[in-house]
């Protein structure tokens, strides 16, 4: 990059205003005194950086906090004869490395929709029941006959059930930003209780309600064919929608 070229783009960059400090105006995202204090080289590199990241591929405080943070390895660099190029290679391997970290982590941080999160939950817990059931003809047979497990229409509203329940549950997590006292950890209890008693409830009823001619009991395999699908499609949905961490 010719002197002209370079002129031409620090030109092009804010001018401190008459309250405003050199040291505050910002050139490439960093501080103009800490732009000054690189070497010919540095500055070329955080030039051709600047050029190949646009403001729209990363948000300001990112990109800030990007810029700032290249800079100051830069500086500290200086002290021991390290060139940019020794610590982070071309301006477009850099840019390449700093757009897929960020890009990757914004898409970890946005959050699937309520009902998706509500039938990733459901399908967590009503398939950790239906193979809790298969467990139970599998050890103690006649427990189908007694009407101990679930038929496959009471299958069917553990499953809604349970997605109904966590779609609340996650509903009223806690908001771990807000100031202690209001994050709203009894609610969040509260209604963690009253959904998982609704469930049961539910589930149980529909047991004793229901005949067994339309609400038949499955082979403990069936039960274990069911909850397997039912953690298959959660797991496909979870990678669908990059959902990340548990739901309690």
């Amino acid at each position: 990059m010719t002197k002209i070229q370079e002129q031409e783009i620090l030109e092009t960059q804010e001018l401190p205003e008459a309250d405003e400090s050199p040291s505050e105006v910002l050139i490439f995202s960093i501080p103009k005194k800490s732009f000054q204090e690189l070497t010919q080289r540095n500055q070329d590199f955080m030039i051709s950086l600047n050029g190949m990241i646009s403001e729209e591929a990363l948000v300001a405080e990112t990109r800030l906090e990007v810029f700032n943070e290249i800079a100051e390895t830069l500086l500290a660099g200086q002290d021991s004869g390290q060139t940019a190029r020794q610590l982070y290679g071309t301006p477009s391997e850099t840019a390449e490395l700093v757009l897929k970290r960020y890009t990757e982590e914004q898409e970890a941080t946005v959050e699937a929709p309520e009902n998706i999160r509500g039938i990733d939950g459901g399908l967590l817990l009503g398939s950790f029941y239906v193979i809790l059931n298969g467990f139970t003809v599998m050890k103690t047979p006649e427990a189908s006959a007694q009407g101990q497990v679930m038929g496959m229409l009471s299958i069917l509203v553990n499953y809604v059930l349970a997605v109904i329940s966590m779609k609340f549950i996650t509903r009223s997590m806690p908001d771990f930003d807000a100031s202690k006292g209001e994050r709203g950890y009894i609610k969040y209890i509260a209604v963690s209780m009253l959904a998982m008693i609704i469930w049961v409830i539910g589930i149980n009823g529909s047991m004793y309600l229901l005949p067994p001619s339309i609400n038949p009991p499955l082979p403990y395999m069936g039960y274990f064919i069911i909850g397997a699908l039912g953690f298959l499609v959660r797991w496909y949905i979870r990678r669908q929608y990059n959902i990340k961490g548990r739901i309690f």
